[in-house]
């Protein structure tokens, strides 16, 4: 089982892939070296752990004996997709209401890249998708999630998952993270992979007061609220079973973690949050600068 992420938001930092004449030297921080021994067993019983000689202590450095063109490529591959993940922990501003509600939570990427002074790609697909309804970018969305999914320890782990988004109000037409969801479940079945999702549709039946103006403690209290007697489901399946909830952003977070603490009220054994970017602030309409 994975250990906890370091800190509330993570990337790939601070790693190396060097290819010498006989083999090639990787060195990853422990958290990531945690998530490449999960999802790919077979390439790491080929790494030969290192003594730790002038790298960082907050990493582990392996020797890798070619040939080995496959295995460098797929560490390759592993090591330029989680550059722009972003794993995300319980952060200090929710951490009094929440413990362990969600197993996991990830982003494709953050909103903004302060580098270029410019929304990032996913950044931008998601602005498009979410104020225009822009449905190249809603299938781009859709698209680079159900990849993701495959590229995350569960999900090379899980057989049978329920995929589902935070309610909305019932006769709100237009929400992208329901639109993510169905897409996301359709298109990884479509695969025909050993990931079969079934959606659970959720939906409110008081309408949701506006949220927009609130902070962390005052949305919580109105999600508590809510979860206690206004949410109907619908779903094909008649016992719980592992979830994964589209969110279109994560910020604070509050709003991910509520949903998941009433899915794990009901039930349901294990939670993972999967949004399309990560802004910028770990706190909702406060007067904070950057969080964390």
């Amino acid at each position: 089982m994975l250990s906890r992420p370091p800190s509330s938001r993570n990337t790939l930092q601070g790693e190396s892939f060097e290819e010498f004449d006989d083999y090639y030297v990787l060195s990853l921080p422990h958290y990531y070296s945690e998530i490449l021994e999960e999802l790919e067993p077979g390439i790491f019983a080929k790494l030969t752990p290192l003594l730790n000689t002038g790298e960082s202590s907050f990493n582990n450095v392996f020797h890798l004996k070619k040939p080995a063109i496959d295995e460098a490529n797929r560490i390759q591959r592993f090591i330029k997709i989680h550059k722009r993940l972003v794993i995300i922990a319980i952060n200090k501003n929710i951490a009094k209401h929440f413990k362990n509600e969600l197993d996991s939570c990830t982003a494709l990427e953050y909103i903004f890249d302060f580098e270029k002074k410019e929304k990032t790609y996913y950044g931008k697909m998601f602005n498009k998708a979410k104020y225009n309804h822009h449905d190249p970018s809603i299938r781009g969305l859709i698209s680079a999630l159900s990849i993701i999914v495959k590229q995350l320890p569960y999900g090379s782990r899980l057989k049978n998952v329920f995929i589902s988004y935070v309610p909305p109000y019932s006769q709100k037409i237009f929400y992208l993270p329901r639109l993510l969801a169905h897409g996301v479940a359709a298109e990884i079945n479509r695969a025909q992979g050993q990931l079969n999702c079934h959606v659970l549709d959720t939906w409110l039946t008081t309408e949701k007061p506006e949220f927009k103006n609130l902070q962390i403690d005052e949305k919580y209290t109105q999600w508590e609220s809510l979860y206690k007697g206004s949410v109907m489901r619908k779903t094909d399946q008649r016992q719980w079973m592992p979830t994964i909830i589209i969110e279109d952003n994560y910020q604070s977070g509050t709003t991910l973690w509520s949903y998941a603490r009433y899915l794990k009220g009901l039930g349901c054994p294990e939670v993972h949050g999967l949004c399309c970017v990560k802004l910028m602030r770990d706190t909702d309409n406060q007067n904070h600068a950057l969080a964390d």
